[in-house]
């Protein structure tokens, strides 16, 4: 399996289980703490599940999905590291990085098809104007006025 295959495969597990990311951060703290440790010497099996405050259940899961690894199992305790670390770390910051919106305007010629109504449609061109200047007359913003285009064109259609 090659990189772009494991990056897509954690950030995929990642976005369909966004429960795991709290998870994951523990066990990112845990792992790094106890790498440091092992370089003086001490060994580390790994974190067990009442350590990151996950059921174990879930912990399996993330076994199945190749995040985690097991890398002790006995019968009174099982020991996890994660898989890959640094790309668990880089999609969990990928995920918290919010992403912009693009803007989304009405178009001009929404209300051309329906006939009749010109005092509707005056309405509509005061708020289409609204809209493209980006003023915010008498505390109208961009959802308020495309609601009252919904509420004008459920008016024309009665």
């Amino acid at each position: 399996m090659n990189e772009a295959e494991k990056r897509l495969r954690i950030y995929r597990a990642l976005i369909t289980n966004p429960e795991w990311v709290e998870i994951l951060q523990d066990a990112l703290a845990l792992q790094e703490r106890e790498e440091a440790d092992r370089a003086r010497g001490y060994s580390w099996l790994g974190f067990e599940w009442f350590e990151v405050y996950a059921n174990p259940q879930t912990l399996r899961k993330m076994v199945t999905s190749r995040v985690l690894n097991i890398t002790f199992s006995s019968h009174s305790s099982t020991n996890y590291k994660i898989a890959d670390p640094a790309l668990v770390r880089e999609a969990i910051q990928a995920m918290s990085e919010p992403t912009a919106q693009p803007e989304r305007g009405m178009p001009d010629d929404l209300f051309d098809s329906i006939v009749g109504y010109p005092d509707v449609k005056t309405l509509e061109g005061v708020l289409n104007e609204n809209v493209k200047n980006g003023s915010k007359s008498k505390g109208l913003d961009v959802v308020t006025l495309s609601s009252l285009k919904i509420l004008i064109m459920r008016y024309c259609y009665r």
